[in-house]
């Protein structure tokens, strides 16, 4: 997940720019090219809603254009795929897609400066020799993206750096930077933030496990607790078959299961935000052993407050919530330590 959040950050923020102080708006888009006829539409990145749609020539240019009283964050999509975010400001913003750049007015030439440093830093990640020096870099990532949010947090600049961000803070900075900055709770997408975070806080270690209930077409039922044994761990890996990273973390979860199973310890795959067709092929391939319910969706990482998978969770035999988070060396740890207090 860090160097995704990383290495996508220059990409994300690309095309950001902008100039003027009219009520009058022009977003003049420059597309790489393609082919056949190209839907373009201009939408209110927070709300969803379509301000304009324009159908073109696959690289033709296209010109949105309209009236805005206050600034607010945008998203440009080509055939329906997210192509730029940017900001809906008055005056004349160009976004060349072509050429990877963007000019025009203020907030979102702000945003500019913003995506050339978090690009030098995509640079230097990629170049890193050493895991500890990757480290360093994130971590001067997240001081970035951290620090800029929290100045510009009343505009919507730093709106587009919160939402983009987001899955690699800490609950605790979500709610604080959030209570700090009450205008941000106007954000639709800030208020479902806010409900992860809260889940997020309430389902840590230390607290107790909450259940959950999955039906499945064929009617059949399963819950979490049903999983959950008398005098035995359980721990819960709520993955995808398209995830890169959840599927790094089954060999690591299978040693778990080997070494661990005689001494107390079981393992439930919870299969989210994934085709059940695709999670069976994934369990075959990988030769899962442990029980998996499918078609889970959003409902458990609504309740959990997880925004981005992996999430592997270590739930004791009293329901405590005993480990959170934590993958490779450091959940062998965890998991090791639980069970060792346990025997």
């Amino acid at each position: 997940m860090k160097k995704n959040l990383l290495l996508g950050a220059a990409m994300l923020l690309t095309g950001l720019s902008a100039a003027a102080a009219a009520d009058k708006y022009t977003v003049e888009y420059i597309p790489e090219g393609g082919e056949g006829q190209i839907n373009y539409l201009l939408k209110n990145m927070d709300t969803g809603m379509t301000l304009d749609s324009i159908v073109a020539p696959a690289g033709d240019k296209v010109v949105f254009k309209g009236e805005v009283t206050d600034a607010f964050p945008g998203i440009i999509t080509v055939n329906g795929k997210t192509a730029s975010y940017i900001i809906v400001e008055p005056g004349h913003l160009i976004v060349n897609d072509a050429e990877g750049k963007a000019g025009g007015t203020m907030y979102n030439d702000m945003l500019q400066v913003i995506n050339t440093r978090a690009a030098a830093l995509a640079t230097r990640f990629r170049s890193a020799q050493t895991e500890e020096e990757q480290e360093s870099i994130y971590a001067d990532y997240q001081k970035l993206m951290k620090d800029e949010t929290f100045n510009n947090a009343d505009n919507p600049l730093g709106y587009i750096l919160f939402i983009s961000n987001a899955s690699g803070m800490e609950a605790e900075d979500i709610m604080d930077l959030v209570n700090k900055h009450s205008s941000l709770k106007d954000y639709q997408r800030v208020q479902k933030l806010v409900a992860g975070a809260e889940n997020k806080l309430a389902t840590g270690v230390g607290k107790k496990y909450r259940d959950f209930t999955i039906t499945a077409e064929d009617g059949t039922i399963q819950t979490l607790s049903q999983y959950l044994k008398e005098g035995r761990y359980l721990l819960v890996d709520f993955w995808a078959s398209w995830c890169g990273p959840c599927r790094r973390q089954i060999p690591v979860i299978k040693e778990l299961y080997e070494q661990y199973h005689d001494k107390g310890l079981d393992v439930l795959g919870v299969a989210v935000w994934d085709d059940p067709d695709d999670t069976l092929e994934a369990i075959e391939a990988e030769g899962i052993t442990w029980p998996c319910i499918l078609d889970a969706q959003r409902i458990p990482t609504d309740l959990y407050g997880i925004p981005g998978i992996p999430c592997i969770i270590l739930i004791g035999p009293d329901g405590t919530i005993l480990s959170r988070d934590q993958q490779g060396d450091e959940l062998k740890a965890e998991v090791a330590a639980a069970l060792a207090k346990g025997m």
